[in-house]
C-alpha cells in the first residue's frame, strides 16, 4: 500500500494526507475489502 511508504519513511504528515483520501475513497466506492488495512494504518498514524 503506498501509504506505508510515507509511514516508513517518517513523513507523518503526507501518510496522514494519503489515508484520509484512502478512507474517502473506501467509503465513497464501498470497497471496505480495505477495512483491515484502514483501521491498522489508522492505529500506527494515532488518527
Amino acid at each position: 500500500m503506498a501509504l506505508a511508504i510515507p509511514l516508513r519513511n517518517g513523513d507523518r504528515a503526507q501518510a496522514r494526507e494519503h489515508f484520509a483520501m484512502a478512507e474517502t475513497l473506501v467509503q465513497e466506492t464501498g470497497y471496505h475489502r480495505r477495512d483491515p488495512d484502514l483501521a491498522a494504518l489508522r492505529a500506527a498514524l494515532a488518527v
